[in-house]
């Protein structure tokens, strides 16, 4: 990998002027999914480190996360919602090391199906802020996924998620080693007579539904949910261990 300019701007504004004088440029956080990534060379990298972005903001009805913040600090702080989901999934990303200086920001936009961070934030109903030359944006974590591409030149200033009490959270990870990229996520909370479900690592594309619990299992079934077919595993075998996890949803969800 080649990298022709390294940038490190001090304001937004200095990072906006940034990516106007070079359009092709990619922003960089922690840095651990640039040393993944399979570009052949990049024209410029755009530092975001001294954005203040490494912090969290907390009111009576939310939780701003910026983006720059690592998965230590996510671990460390005082977010507590969701049965503590944040937390739960924050100590998988990797070993320690990789924790101390990945990024969520970075997790959001690596654009991996294997993502550890959408399938939580599916289920937690989290938006996104986008700082762009057009300006300030806000989206929900699921237009999002629908429709990356809209952001891919875009930095994600903050993730929002809001403060409320959903009662327990089931969480379920699967992957070879516990340190190791996930090979399918599932998480869930009640949500009235139903099941709220978020999938995602095991499946082309994240998504979350709510559904009757006795009817969970129905979801890895489901016609238009597409596995992905990888060095991890091929797509009916990712299909099993989703099947597994959703049929302890509907245990888990008749005990709690």
């Amino acid at each position: 990998m080649t990298i022709r300019n390294y940038l490190k701007p001090r304001s937004l504004q200095e990072m906006l002027e940034a990516k106007r004088k070079h359009p092709k440029s990619k922003f960089v956080a922690g840095g651990t999914l640039v040393v993944k990534s399979n570009y052949p060379d990049i024209d410029t990298l755009i530092d975001i480190q001294d954005l203040g972005l490494n912090r969290i903001r907390i009111t009576d009805e939310e939780y701003g996360i910026g983006s720059f913040t690592t998965f230590t600090s996510i671990m460390e702080s005082d977010i507590d919602c969701c049965g503590d989901l944040m937390k739960k999934f924050a100590r998988h990303i990797g070993p320690v090391t990789i924790r101390n200086v990945a990024t969520i920001g970075g997790n959001v936009m690596s654009g991996f199906n294997w993502n550890d961070t959408l399938p939580p934030l599916l289920l937690m109903e989290a938006k996104l802020v986008f700082e762009g030359m057009e300006g300030r944006r806000e989206t929900g974590i699921e237009a999002f996924i629908e429709n990356r591409t809209l952001f891919k030149d875009m930095l994600l200033y903050e993730v929002i998620i809001p403060r409320k009490d959903v009662g327990k959270v089931y969480y379920s990870r699967f992957s070879r080693t516990e340190d190791d990229i996930p090979t399918s996520i599932v998480a869930a909370h009640k949500d009235g007579g139903k099941v709220r479900i978020a999938c995602g690592a095991s499946v082309l594309k994240p998504f979350v539904k709510s559904i009757a619990a006795d009817q969970a299992e129905s979801l890895g079934i489901d016609p238009g949910v597409k596995y992905i077919d990888d060095l991890r595993g091929n797509a009916e075998f990712k299909r099993k261990i989703l099947l597994a996890s959703l049929k302890e949803i509907k245990e888990w969800a008749h005990e709690n």
